[in-house]
């Protein structure tokens, strides 16, 4: 734009400007015409032109760059980028969507929105058992939502093994025989990881207690390392190396309670139980069973990990594990001690008795040659105590079939055949030896 002309300064009158030579009027009455007057046209100002340019220059620069920082700051501009997040976080391409939102910075709730993308596909990663990218995301987020409820439950899954697991995996020496776990005797192989930071390791006709923290488990000779992943258990020992799933498989050997001498503990309780012992809301009615009715209920544990609990209104079916019987709406925790089952449901107190057509009492056991090797005595209590050289073993002892588990209070086992055909133990150790009454 060009500068506007400045005006002609009228500080003084002038006369016209004569543009040729035009004749003087007649003089009237002797009074001289005026001589005509020849002068130059005023100049314009340049100098004030200048500096309104200049001023006009700087107010357009000015507003150019008020422009472009509303750009910058997504106030001219802002609302088209913030559909383009909102149509992949309608999609559920939340990362895409918390990309552009982060971009637009404080425009509208862009900072809300990109909060709310990452913390969808925290959840998302945790549905997927992502559980690492979940941790991530969560603790990304801070306070967000309940962000840190969140990290605790993909904490618990990333580290804490608590729960039942069930063989899956298993190679020897390198070569993986994961497929034949039946076929090799490892079907019911399962291993228990308690709150308390004990555990068991059951299968095979033996049971190994331990306990655990993070990363180690320590059967008290040995501390074994182990890994824990979404539900997994990995660990190897004398070149076997195993992996658990969690699950509710059942355990067919649970490990018995730490005890003093004589031993009590929860033993494995496959077999069929007798009501032998009923309390109702405190108030003992074991000796009426008979009149009340209740002298004909039992209790039958499977060693496939099912039961059924036997009554006059019916059969309830259910599963179980080491310590817990499920009916399929109800968790009842039970004690197995010896040959009693115990536990407690809406006030009523039952224990069950097993029934046992084994070896109660005392075996001399001798090698073929006659030498004597020990003396075992088994008690109806699901008890035993072992005579060797002088010195006592405690421990308790589970039959299923004629198979009889001994377990000692150091955590060992002993394993005999009861032929009740002679009423003879055969010992399943090295060597020939024979238990005789």
């Amino acid at each position: 734009m060009a500068a506007a002309p400045t005006p002609v300064s009228y500080g003084e009158t002038h006369a016209p400007v004569s543009y040729g030579e035009t004749p003087a009027p007649a003089s009237y009455g002797g009074t001289p015409a005026p001589e005509p007057y020849v002068g130059e046209t005023p100049a314009r100002s340049g100098g004030k032109g200048k500096k309104i340019l200049l001023i006009c220059l700087a107010a357009l620069l000015l507003a150019g760059a008020v422009v472009g920082v509303l750009f910058l700051t997504g106030v001219l501009g802002g609302n088209k980028d913030y559909d383009r997040a909102m149509e992949p976080y309608k999609s559920g391409q939340f990362e895409e969507a918390a990309t552009v939102f982060d971009q637009l910075g404080d425009y509208k709730d862009s900072a809300e929105m990109a909060n709310s993308c990452r913390y969808q596909q925290a959840k998302n990663a945790y549905s997927q058992e992502n559980y690492d990218q979940a941790l991530q995301l969560f603790q990304g987020l801070g306070s967000y939502k309940d962000s840190t409820d969140w990290v605790e439950k993909c904490q618990d899954k990333l580290f804490n093994p608590v729960g039942t697991y069930l063989l899956t995996g298993l190679k020897i020496d390198g070569e993986d025989y994961s497929d034949y776990i039946s076929l090799v005797g490892y079907e019911n192989y399962t291993i228990i990881f308690n709150a308390a930071g004990t555990g068991s390791l059951a299968g095979g006709g033996s049971n190994i207690r331990f306990t655990w923290d993070r990363n180690v488990i320590d059967d008290g000779s040995d501390q074994i390392p182990y890994t824990y992943e979404n539900d997994t258990i990995r660990f190897e020992t004398e070149g076997v190396e195993m992996t658990f799933t969690r699950g509710t498989a059942p355990v067919s050997t649970p490990s018995p309670s730490p005890s003093t001498s004589p031993s009590t503990g929860n033993a494995a309780p496959g077999g069929t139980y007798w009501l032998s012992g009923l309390k109702i809301d405190g108030e003992d009615y074991s000796g009426y069973l008979a009149q009340l009715g209740y002298d004909k209920y039992s209790i039958v544990f499977n060693s496939d990990g099912s039961g059924t609990l036997n009554t006059d209104d019916g059969n309830v079916k259910f599963t179980w594990d080491a310590s817990v019987i499920d009916d399929g709406t109800d968790r009842i925790p039970y004690t197995c001690i010896g040959n009693s089952v115990s536990f407690e449901t809406e006030g009523v107190e039952m224990t069950f008795t097993r029934e046992v057509n084994g070896p109660e009492g005392r075996y001399t056991g001798s090698y073929a040659n006659g030498e004597v090797f020990s003396v075992v005595t088994f008690s109806s209590d699901g008890t035993f105590i072992e005579e060797f050289e002088g010195e006592h073993w405690y421990g308790t002892w589970v039959m299923e079939g004629n198979d009889i588990t001994c377990t000692y209070d150091d955590g060992s086992h002993d394993y005999y055949v009861w032929n009740p055909s002679d009423d003879t133990l055969d010992w399943k150790g090295e060597g020939r030896v024979t238990y005789r009454k």
